[in-house]
Order: C-alpha cells, then sequence, then structure tokens
C-alpha cells in the first residue's frame, strides 16, 4: 500500500510542476521529508522503516514513471577521495544522499567518471550524460555542460532548489569567478581492471573569503521565483520545485 500511494502521490505533484515522462531531469531529493507524510502508516508496520525498502520504492516509482523515454540523474559526489585518494566509479558509493547510495551501483544505472563529481543516470540518456567526464569538476567535458542541449530539468522534493543547486557552480567554471579556483588533484582510479595514479581538478573556493563571504543561493533563488522561473507546488507541507537548465 506504500509504494501505491507514494507513487501517486509523486506522480501527482511531477504533473503538477509539468513534469513529463519523457523529461531528463536532475533530481535534488530529501528522502526523509518525502516520507513524512506517510508516518501513520509506516507507524503501522514498523519494517517499512528499514531504509533500503524505502529506497527500493521510491527509486522503483521513478523507474516506472520515467522510464524508457526520460532520465533522472543525480549527483554522486565524493569528496573523500582527497583523503582517500582511491576511487572506483562502480563501487565507491557516493558520499551524500541516501537514495545515491542506493542506487549508484544497481543494474541501468551509469556514472561519470570524475573521482570527486561525479553524477549517477538512469534513461534515454544516461550515457551520453555519462560518458567522457574530463579532468575537471565542472565546465567543458563535464556532465554538467550537456544539460542545456538535452533540455534537462532541475527538479527538487523536500529540499529547496537554493539548497543543492550544483549547476551553479557550472555557470561558475564556465564565466569564470573572484572566489573560486581549480585545485589540483591526485589518487588513484580503477582504469581497465587496475588502480592507476592519476591528476584531477575540482572547483573550491579561496580559504580566506569561506567564512567571510556569505552564500548568495537565496537571493539568486528569489530572483529565479520573482521571474516566475522558479516554480513550486506544496503538498502535506512538502515542498516540490522546478525549473529549466536554460533559465539558470
Amino acid at each position: 500500500r506504500l509504494k501505491t500511494l507514494s507513487k501517486k502521490f509523486l506522480i501527482t505533484n511531477l504533473k503538477k510542476l509539468g513534469i513529463k515522462k519523457s523529461d531528463t531531469i536532475y533530481l535534488g531529493l530529501d528522502l526523509k521529508n518525502f516520507y513524512i507524510p506517510f508516518l501513520k502508516l509506516l507507524n503501522k508496520d514498523p519494517n517499512l522503516f528499514d531504509k533500503n525498502i524505502l529506497n527500493k520504492i521510491f527509486y522503483k516509482n521513478l523507474k516506472e514513471y520515467f522510464l524508457p523515454n526520460g532520465t533522472v540523474i543525480f549527483q554522486a559526489f565524493t569528496w573523500s577521495f582527497i583523503k582517500k585518494k582511491k576511487f572506483n566509479q562502480h563501487l565507491t558509493p557516493p558520499d551524500i544522499g541516501a537514495i545515491e547510495k542506493y542506487i549508484f551501483n544497481k543494474p541501468g544505472v551509469v556514472r561519470s567518471s570524475h573521482p570527486t563529481n561525479s553524477v549517477i543516470a538512469f534513461g534515454k540518456h544516461k550515457n551520453f550524460i555519462s560518458k567522457s567526464h574530463g579532468l575537471h569538476s565542472f565546465g567543458a567535458n563535464s556532465p554538467f555542460e550537456k544539460f542545456k542541449g538535452i533540455n534537462v530539468k532541475f527538479v527538487n522534493i523536500g529540499i529547496p532548489f537554493e539548497d543543492s543547486c550544483t549547476y551553479v557552480h557550472h555557470l561558475e567554471q564556465v564565466n569564470g569567478s573572484n572566489h573560486r579556483f581549480n585545485k589540483l588533484i591526485n589518487g588513484k582510479v580503477f582504469i581497465n581492471k587496475k588502480y592507476l595514479k592519476r591528476s584531477f581538478y575540482i572547483l573550491v573556493k579561496y580559504k580566506n573569503i569561506d567564512i567571510s563571504v556569505d552564500r548568495d543561493e537565496k537571493k539568486f533563488c528569489d530572483y529565479l521565483r520573482k521571474k516566475n522561473k522558479l516554480k513550486s507546488t506544496k503538498d502535506k507541507n512538502l515542498l516540490f520545485s522546478v525549473i529549466d537548465c536554460k533559465d539558470v
């Protein structure tokens, strides 16, 4: 029953935002918040509180809506590579995100190769999105460069866009910024069945301004709302939002 009710809840609100089955979306998700409206049902069967069950239900509902013609993309970042110095895109789990950790190595899911800023995807454009991730986390030869060409929509569920707008860093990389630079990092990555030493670049803030400069994402998103580019709806007090890549 939880699967049926949560699927209806998810799809109803996706449709409210104009999300079609054939769309390509980059999903920012707080899975815990998504299931809050179903607490009464969950309390009747404590076994449902198993995170693997909740992940499985949500993932299956996504696939049933978007496959075969749509595509779903998640971030799968592993900042831990900076210290651990080792990355296998098929075995190293993302550092954050319950659903991301659950699906990153599932059949039909592919992942880009950057050791700190990879993305995972399933659906029609999964291979196009994930292949040929270059040495830089963002910018040219990254998955983010391809988003405009396939009309990606940034969809957020249970978390505001300003708290997950990773794409902004791509724009900073492409256009340049005075508060970030590309830092060289080294480590071993799994290539052709063995670990090889490689160098990569990640976009980071200068240390001396990291604390003193306030983040402007909220101001930026308020502007997008004012221009009616960032659209949102609430159902059972849960936030759903969408914005087209071309409008960011």
